[in-house]
């Protein structure tokens, strides 16, 4: 019950679903309006950084934590192990580091737009997720300090 309770506190069901909704579907016309490798060598070795890197978040945050969501589950368990050692959203990350090579390789208005409405629902549900782990998870305020948010050494 409670994680109902601060679910609508701090937004409400229908905001977080529509945050995933646009998540979704910005990936959907990314991936779809374009080729989904990147030609350019530099881009496609940031794209590969990015597959590589959501693997090794689901890796190490195992599937029992795994939510689209930003309410994390009953059962959650703090990781803090392989690239949540140092950032505490890898998975996000590998997401802008897949589609911004993607974006730029076959570059349109069209997508940027899109990228850029991906990008905003990303990082509020970062803001969402922070809010409520630092609610509700014992030790989540310290990690935050001992972590970066997105982007190891600046953010």
């Amino acid at each position: 019950m409670p994680n109902k309770i601060f679910y609508m506190d701090v937004f409400n069901k229908q905001t977080v679903r529509s945050l995933i909704y646009l998540q979704f579907v910005s990936l959907g016309l990314i991936i779809f309006s374009g080729p989904v490798i990147a030609e350019n060598q530099v881009l496609l070795i940031i794209e590969l950084a990015g597959i590589l890197l959501g693997l090794w978040a689901i890796y190490a945050m195992k599937f029992e934590n795994l939510r689209i969501s930003p309410l994390p589950r009953a059962n959650f368990i703090l990781r803090k192990s392989g690239p949540y050692k140092i950032i505490r959203h890898p998975m996000y990350l590998a997401i802008i580091l897949i589609t911004i090579p993607l974006v730029i390789n076959k570059f349109s208005i069209f997508r940027l737009v899109i990228e850029i409405l991906l990008l905003f629902a990303l990082f509020i549900k970062i803001y969402l997720e922070e809010k409520i782990l630092t609610s509700r998870v014992n030790g989540y305020s310290a990690y935050k300090n001992q972590t970066y948010r997105l982007i190891p050494f600046i953010y």
